[in-house]
């Protein structure tokens, strides 16, 4: 995947994107297809004010497996937000295209700068290509500790599988503890749940990942 993006620091700016994705396998399980996902996207940014801002984003993108035909899906994303001393408002709506349909989404969001930490929620609901109206949202919280920091992220929304393309309601939780032991060395644990349902057959898939990582300064410009 690669990202070009100009006019960060101007009233208007502009960002271009494409991803490729190609997943083969060595086993012989019917249930696993080799696909082939490609991806482009466009953005839009405009300050209107000193306060308000406005995001236009544009994608498609073509779900090639190896067994099935080929699915293509556009989507169109507006974004609003506003800037205030209590922290940044926002309201995005969303609609995609799929073969199996349209799905649309609306969402409001808020953003909070705290003393020591960081606070960002979104509420919202999401249409599905069958009709099926689901409940969204998403938190992210970031402390920091006096010798490291503590991250939760939820997250529940309705988009495409990245295995089958299919429509799936998603719900995802994380949390993540950084500690530094000593004055060059970190340590990271992290836990995470994921559970994605197929909109159209309700075939549930879940999984559980937990994660620790040590980090090892080894010079100015050096990590291990």
């Amino acid at each position: 995947s690669t990202a070009l993006n100009w006019g960060n620091d101007a009233p208007l700016g502009f960002g271009l994107s494409a991803g490729l994705e190609d997943v083969q396998y060595d086993s012989a399980d019917p249930g696993l297809y080799d696909r082939r996902t490609e991806r482009l996207g466009a953005s839009l940014r405009a300050d209107l004010s000193q306060v308000l801002q406005l995001t236009l984003a544009v994608n498609a993108s073509r779900f090639d497996p190896a067994v099935g035909a080929s699915r293509d899906t556009t989507g169109l994303q507006l974004g609003l937000n506003l800037t205030q001393p209590r922290g940044v408002f926002g309201v995005t709506l969303g609609l995609d295209d799929t073969p199996d349909g349209q799905r649309q989404r609306l969402g409001f969001t808020h953003q909070l700068e705290l003393p020591q930490s960081a606070l960002t929620y979104t509420l919202g609901a999401s249409r599905s290509s069958n009709d099926h109206i689901y409940m969204t949202g998403a938190l992210t919280y970031q402390h920091a500790l006096p010798q490291g920091n503590l991250s939760l992220d939820l997250n529940r929304s309705v988009t495409s599988s990245d295995t089958t393309d299919a429509e799936s309601l998603q719900t995802n939780a994380a949390l993540n503890w950084q500690q530094d032991v000593t004055s060059t060395g970190s340590l990271t644990l992290g836990l995470a749940w994921a559970e994605a349902v197929e909109t159209a057959s309700n075939l549930t898939t879940s999984n559980t990942r937990m994660t620790a990582t040590w980090r090892q300064s080894l010079a100015q410009d050096w990590a291990l």
